[in-house]
């Protein structure tokens, strides 16, 4: 109300009842300029979508509300969407509507959502600014600070549209902005660009090319922690004795952390992360065309050539004498046409 300059008065008579009596002004003069909006609702009669919205509440089936770690991972192939919004009609209904396609939990502020965060580890949130006990920015602050939230995207909703507002939530860390009233299908977009781009960022991360942090990191807490685990695994190289158990202990997290952190952001366990460094690493010392396959092999921490060789296949999809005498071939064609 205090947005829109407007005043609710309410009227109560013991075992009578009360009377709530909202007033808006609705005249240009009662607002500032820079809160008057000509540009008309994209979707065209808002009265029709907001009937049409009481309908589909109304008939909406129920959700299934007590999630567990077990229902989630008996739906793993589908991602995990949490919805943060204090009105229960539109958490119902955007639950109720995203239901078929993920696994949906929902929280009716930013509070209790943080806690859930931290239990479900959800592919992404959406979450409304305007909450009680915690909104919607503070609450997307947390999950980016937070070492074990950092790289969940957030969506926020908000019926503050300026770019203003917009700016304010980017600078907390959202991935992405929508304002209210939404168009869904524009909100499914959303969803499913953000969900596909996290995807290709992990998928980035097995290729054979060196990785740089901030191509495959959305934030400053994330990145940092890949650097750190990017050279800890580079400065023990050589090091087979270099496990899971050594890594955790040097990042300061407890092994399950690091699984739950690295999987996240690589979509690889601890144990191939410290093998995708190793071999990327390989990579490098056989195109540099200096070392043969067992040399390589033990100088990035294997004692076993055939183990290493099998893994490398297995990450790249060639084994590393193929890579070697490609790399062979194309010096000696180099030098033919010079």
């Amino acid at each position: 109300m205090k947005t829109h300059h407007g005043d609710i008065y309410a009227v109560s008579s013991p075992g009578e009842g009360s009377v709530f009596t909202a007033l808006l002004p609705f005249r240009k003069g009662s607002y500032e300029a820079s809160e008057i909006s000509d540009k008309e609702h994209e979707n065209g009669n808002i009265t029709f979508e907001v009937n049409q919205l009481k309908d589909e509440l109304a008939t909406l089936e129920p959700v299934e509300e007590h999630f567990s770690t077990q229902t989630i991972k008996e739906h793993e192939n589908k991602p995990t969407l949490l919805i943060v919004e204090d009105n229960a009609d539109l958490r119902r209904y955007i639950t109720a509507k995203l239901n078929e396609a993920y696994n949906v939990l929902d929280a009716p502020d930013g509070k209790i959502a943080l806690e859930m965060a931290g239990e479900y580890n959800p592919d992404l949130i959406i979450s409304d600014i305007m909450m009680p006990v915690m909104d919607g920015l503070a609450l997307c602050h947390v999950i980016k600070e937070e070492l074990a939230t950092s790289h969940i995207p957030v969506i926020l909703l908000t019926a503050r549209s300026t770019v203003e507002n917009q700016i304010e939530g980017f600078e907390t860390g959202a991935d992405d902005y929508v304002p209210k009233p939404f168009s869904f299908e524009l909100l499914e977009a959303r969803i499913r660009n953000l969900i596909e781009s996290r995807r290709k960022l992990r998928k980035i991360f097995s290729g054979m090319q060196r990785i740089v942090p901030e191509d495959i990191t959305t934030n400053k807490t994330d990145r940092q922690f890949i650097e750190k685990a990017i050279n800890l695994v580079e400065s023990n190289l050589g090091n087979s004795e270099f496990d899971v158990s050594s890594f955790a202990a040097e990042m300061c997290v407890s092994r399950s952390f690091l699984h739950k952190k690295l999987t996240a952001i690589t979509d690889q366990s601890a144990t191939d992360f410290i093998n995708t460094i190793r071999l990327k690493k390989s990579t490098e010392l056989l195109s540099s065309l200096q070392y043969n396959v067992s040399e390589v092999a033990y100088a990035v921490g294997y004692n076993d050539p055939k183990y290493f060789s099998r893994i490398f296949k297995r990450q790249f999809g060639k084994a590393p004498s193929e890579l070697l005498k490609v790399q062979h071939t194309d010096r000696d064609k180099l030098k033919y046409e010079v």
